[in-house]
């Protein structure tokens, strides 16, 4: 191997380790936003694991979402940040695009597919 290459590999691992610390860092602490987000805002309806049944969700015809079915797996990260910042009338969900920033809209669609 050439002095060159001994060098090349050192920098690709020193910028693999750095996405690795920070990249995980930055996701952790978006989790961790969505999560406070999602307790203060959507834990009372979509329930604490997400399954829609939340202390409220009996005041709901149709109930409220299960953020662990497939069906929810199957919709796309627009789709669903849609439905965050405008509601869905049908649905009876509530608005949250003047409450939230996209930054926090972002975190929690990123906490409920954890779900």
């Amino acid at each position: 191997m050439t002095k060159r290459n001994t060098k090349l590999r050192v920098f690709e691992g020193a910028v693999l380790f750095l996405l690795l610390v920070f990249g995980s860092s930055s996701f952790a602490d978006e989790l961790k936003m969505g999560k406070m987000i999602y307790q203060s805002s959507c834990l009372q309806c979509h329930g604490e694991r997400g399954d829609g049944n939340g202390p409220e969700a009996v005041n709901y015809d149709p109930r409220p979402t299960n953020f662990a079915s497939s069906q929810m797996s199957a919709l796309t990260d627009p789709m669903i940040e849609k439905a965050v910042v405008v509601g869905i009338p049908a649905l009876s969900t509530h608005t949250w695009g003047t409450r939230l920033s996209n930054a926090e809209v972002a975190a929690v669609i990123r906490y409920i597919r954890a779900f």
